[in-house]
């Protein structure tokens, strides 16, 4: 399951909706399948259109054709399971949360917690054993390989 974006609003009265990307990957096209939780439940949506306006796409559902069957959606993340083709040297969020992270010298610095996406780089957030968060800058300047395990080049400050 991959989190891909988040309903804000309505747009116009044939049924289309203002969604946010929160994905790096475009996952929003004509005849992809979203889902969203209705409870417990998950509700499948197959895109019948799709356009951009600024940075918010507009949606139309196929089956809902008026603003009064998709004014309920307002706030409704959407969901896929479809897992994006990668390429050498892309990762998902999911694949690199969990891993333990070393340095060059083998010695374990913590588990990766989190990764941010600031508008300059990208940030490994680890914690180590003492649950103090290291932040890492995700560049190959730092990261040295990437398999069950991140071992990183560690330099002087950066610990």
């Amino acid at each position: 399951m991959y989190r891909v974006g988040k309903i804000v609003n309505t747009h116009g009265i044939k049924g289309e909706v203002k969604v946010v990307s929160i994905s790096d990957f475009d996952r929003f096209k004509k005849g992809k399948v979203l889902y969203y939780y209705n409870k417990k439940e998950k509700v499948y949506l197959k895109i019948k259109s799709v356009r951009m306006q600024n940075e918010i796409y507009l949606i139309k559902f196929e089956n809902y054709d008026s603003l009064t069957l998709v004014e309920d959606f307002k706030g409704l993340e959407l969901f896929t399971s479809e897992r994006p083709e990668l390429q050498e040297d892309e990762y998902l969020k999911e694949d690199l949360v969990g891993l333990p992270v070393y340095s060059t010298e083998d010695k374990l610095l913590g588990k990766v917690v989190d990764l941010r996406f600031l508008p300059t780089q990208e940030l490994l957030v680890v914690k180590d054993q003492n649950k103090k968060k290291i932040l890492i800058p995700f560049i190959s300047e730092f990261i040295v390989s990437i398999t069950d395990k991140i071992v990183v080049k560690v330099i002087e400050g950066l610990i």
